[in-house]
């Protein structure tokens, strides 16, 4: 089975899935984990291929941006920044991935 994993956030959210990665592909499936660049080290040293999502630049300016911790403008900035304008790229590289009838995507909220 092809896994695709999708992790976004911060090491809070990708580790547990990079935890998974690794014990998925251990069972004998072909896993890949996309996430940021800020990642790559996690993920080589787990062993699961790997493609990034954005610069390491990328996730520091968004994660040092004061309004990502405001409760009303942080939700706004998550979906300008990651959302809306990552979306195309992230489609496009989870696609060139997929086998069609034996791929899962795993992605978190």
């Amino acid at each position: 089975m092809t896994i695709l994993i999708l992790a976004v956030g911060s090491y809070g959210d990708v580790l547990p899935l990079v935890g998974m990665a690794r014990q998925l592909q251990q069972r004998g499936h072909i896993v890949t984990v996309f996430t940021s660049a800020h990642f790559t080290e996690l993920v080589h040293k787990a062993g699961v291929e790997f493609v990034a999502m954005g610069t390491a630049d990328d996730y520091d300016a968004m994660a040092n941006n004061p309004a990502l911790w405001h409760p009303h403008k942080g939700w706004r900035l998550i979906m300008k920044r990651l959302v809306s304008s990552a979306l195309e790229e992230t489609y496009s590289l989870l696609k060139s991935k997929v086998i069609q009838g034996n791929t899962i995507l795993v992605s978190s909220t």
